[in-house]
C-alpha cells in the first residue's frame, strides 16, 4: 500500500490510505449483501428489499401445470432481473406461481410496497400475500396487475392481517394465465 500519497478526485484530493479504507468497507458491505437478499438497512431504508444482483433470491417456482413455467436471473436492459416465463397459459393463475416465504411482516401494520415489471406482451398476473399452507387465505394483499411492455412500477401497499409464523406466509406472483415472458427488476416493502 502506498503511504503519504494522495488520490485526485472530482471533489479534491484524498489520502490513498483513506481511499483504501473506503474500498475495503465497500467490499465488506458487498460481501454481506451477496449473502442475503435482505440487505442491512439504515434508519430510512425499506423493511424488505429483493436484490437481484445475487444468484439466490429465495424465490421458488411452483408449477402445477405440466412443466410450462420457467424462472431465471438474467441481464435485461442493462441490469440483472428475474425472468419468468409461461410457455402455455392455463385457466387458473395460481397453477403457476413464484413464491417466497419467511418475510417477517408484523400483524396490524400497514406496508407500502412496490414492484417493477416489464412484459414481453401485455397481460395479467396476480400478486398476493397469503397463507402458504391450507387454507391459503389472503393476508392483506391480493392484487391484479395489468403488465405493460415498458418498465412499470406497481403499488403493492397493504395492511397485514396475520399472527402466523413467517415460514407459513408467502409472497406470491401468480402467472398461470399470462402467456410469454415478463421481467421483474425489483421488489420492496417499507
Amino acid at each position: 500500500m502506498l503511504s503519504g500519497c494522495s488520490l485526485k478526485t472530482t471533489t479534491g484530493t484524498m489520502p490513498v490510505e483513506t481511499n483504501q479504507k473506503l474500498i475495503e468497507k465497500n467490499i465488506e458491505f458487498k460481501k454481506e449483501e451477496l449473502k442475503t437478499d435482505k440487505i442491512a438497512k439504515p434508519k430510512d431504508a425499506p423493511f424488505y428489499l429483493v436484490n437481484f444482483n445475487t444468484n439466490d433470491t429465495g424465490f421458488a417456482l411452483e408449477d402445477n401445470t405440466i412443466n410450462k413455467g420457467g424462472v431465471k436471473l438474467e441481464e435485461k436492459d442493462g441490469r440483472k432481473v428475474l425472468t419468468l416465463e409461461n410457455k402455455g397459459a392455463v385457466e387458473e393463475s395460481w397453477k403457476l406461481q413464484l413464491k417466497k416465504t419467511g418475510i417477517p411482516f408484523e400483524s396490524g401494520k400497514k406496508y407500502k410496497g412496490k414492484i417493477w415489471i416489464k412484459g414481453e406482451t401485455s397481460g395479467v398476473i396476480f400478486v398476493s400475500i397469503e397463507k402458504g399452507i391450507d387454507p391459503w387465505n389472503s393476508l392483506g394483499l391480493w392484487k391484479e396487475l395489468k403488465i405493460e411492455t415498458e418498465w412499470t412500477g406497481y403499488d403493492l401497499s397493504f395492511f397485514f392481517l396475520s399472527e402466523d409464523n413467517p415460514e407459513n406466509i408467502k409472497f406470491s406472483i401468480q402467472f398461470g394465465v399470462y402467456l410469454g415472458k415478463f421481467w421483474i427488476d425489483g421488489l420492496l416493502f417499507e
